[in-house]
């Protein structure tokens, strides 16, 4: 993440938290992963496993952490980690009945 960010970042100042649940209550309503300043990265089991899904999940956070914010500027989308929402949410019910 830091090559495609062009940020740098100390990986040893990281929290990291684990939620035992596929997903949990967010900010943004249903996550997977949610990262919170100062460096407090928060993962869902779904998250923390060995899947792509949890893969892309970390990076994300880790990018959060990188940049220093909590919103979605363009370089979420130009490394390859878009904001994700768990399937079966409000949220990602709520987006694809907009989309249709």
């Amino acid at each position: 993440m830091e090559n495609c960010s062009g940020r740098n970042g100390d990986f040893e100042r990281v929290r990291w938290f684990l939620i035992p649940q596929p997903f949990f209550r967010c900010l943004a309503g249903e996550c997977w992963g949610e990262w919170q300043p100062p460096h407090n990265i928060y993962l869902s089991e779904t998250a923390a496993s060995d899947t792509p899904i949890g893969q892309i999940v970390v990076r994300h956070e880790i990018l959060h952490d990188l940049i220093g914010t909590g919103g979605h500027p363009a370089v979420f989308d130009s490394c390859g980690v878009p904001a994700l929402t768990p399937p079966n949410t409000p949220i990602q019910q709520s987006r694809v009945s907009r989309a249709v």
